[in-house]
């Protein structure tokens, strides 16, 4: 066994002549296990609501969307259809025409974007699965029906939307605005059910048959967009780059997170932003194994004198405080780790923590996710900041009492 950890060992078990050392060594420990376990606690709920915002944008927002470099629209070829037909890493996709109308219902108006999808397109998002009330549309024997988001539906004041016929204006491409009654190309839609995503989706879109949108816009073959479901044995950056080489610069291609990129810079930096905070903390609640290990040198003085007496170097007695600061980092880390990997574990198991009463809201349970990469990042960090804390004194309170004795 080592010897600067033996001694540094039973330093740290040991009782003291001066109750305070054992109870500043004691505050040092539960300080840094109450931080490690807060770090814990926070990222996962961090991570937890990542994945809960990236299930619900999932819900409408394919895994990857093909768009046109240029322009509105544009038409892929056969042979890109097939190679996607024959792709692996492509589960299905769908075809999408799109464009911005208004809706009107008695002296209601609201702007939205017009969506019309084939038939797959419930294969690639599962919006029906985010009806808060009517049935999803099937555009086979109904094409003029359609769904529309719950901010949409309380700005028309759609008080009971179900099978309501509502008024779309969609800008004619060769009317003017001499000419209003020519401008417009004004259709009626049968909403069959409400959808409730988030704020964004809901107020912005209405979804209709892939037909429908053709006719109203006056587009017979092009498209806005190509929806796709990545299969999961393929991550999403590995199927874009496949699919670069099918569709070459004549489009874009963006994966779920770069179609949301603001959302997940925000939450990439407030995660970052809350570690720093975090980290912070426990640096100033680390100072408290300066104050011990200061303490326990004082008092371990003729200790020094008699290991310097058996030939032992600066070095060596530098190592054992070192080491016993470390010793206090190890455990208070360890025992953080532990508690704050059970706390998320029986919050994901039983959702004790509760954040709406139920039915108000999408979900009860605050939602957690452990991730192993935050163990070993705030693991790595807690033993690094109590790495620095136990130097300060291991190396300067040391030295000066080696030379005074």
């Amino acid at each position: 066994m080592n010897f600067a950890f033996y001694i540094a060992r039973r330093y740290l078990f040991a009782k003291k002549s001066q109750h305070v050392i054992n109870l500043i060594s004691g505050i040092s420990l539960v300080g840094i296990m109450i931080g490690t376990m807060s770090m814990i606690i926070v990222l996962s709920a961090m991570n937890g609501l990542d994945l809960l915002m990236t299930s619900l944008y999932s819900s409408f927002d394919p895994d990857i969307r093909i768009t046109p470099a240029e322009g509105k629209t544009f038409s892929p070829s056969g042979e890109q259809k097939k190679a996607l037909e024959k792709s692996s890493f492509v589960l299905s996709f769908s075809e999408v025409l799109e464009d911005d109308v208004m809706l009107m219902y008695n002296e209601n108006q609201h702007f939205v974007i017009l969506k019309g999808v084939d038939d797959n397109f419930l294969k690639v998002c599962r919006i029906d699965s985010m009806l808060s009330e009517g049935v999803y549309f099937t555009s086979n024997t109904n094409p003029d029906r359609g769904i529309l988001g719950v901010g949409a539906q309380q700005y028309l004041g759609l008080s009971n939307p179900l099978f309501t016929e509502i008024n779309i204006y969609a800008p004619v491409k060769s009317g003017t605005l001499l000419s209003p009654e020519n401008a417009f190309r004004r259709r009626n839609l049968t909403i069959t059910g409400v959808f409730d995503i988030e704020e964004e989706s809901n107020t912005k879109y209405l979804l209709t048959s892939l037909d429908y949108a053709r006719e109203i816009f006056q587009q017979e073959t092009g498209i806005s967009a190509i929806e796709i479901r990545v299969n999961p044995e393929y991550t999403r950056e590995k199927a874009a780059e496949n699919l670069k080489q099918i569709f070459g610069d004549s489009c874009k291609i963006k994966t779920l997170e770069e179609q949301r990129e603001s959302f997940y810079k925000v939450s990439r930096t407030e995660k970052w932003a809350i570690f720093l905070i975090l980290s912070f903390i426990l640096l100033i609640s680390s100072f408290n194994i300066i104050g011990s290990l200061s303490m326990l040198i004082i008092e371990k003085q003729q200790d020094i004198v008699n290991l310097q007496s058996i030939g032992a170097g600066k070095r060596l007695i530098s190592n054992i405080f070192l080491t016993e600061g470390w010793l206090i980092s190890w455990l208070g880390t360890l025992g953080g780790l532990l508690l704050g990997g059970i706390i998320c574990w029986l919050q994901i198991e039983f959702g004790w923590i509760k954040i709406a009463a139920e039915g108000n809201f999408i979900f009860e349970a605050y939602p957690v996710s452990l991730k192993i990469s935050d163990f070993f990042l705030t693991g790595a960090t807690v033993l690094g900041i109590g790495w620095i804390t136990a130097w300060i004194p291991a190396r300067i309170i040391v030295k000066k009492y080696i030379q005074n004795g």
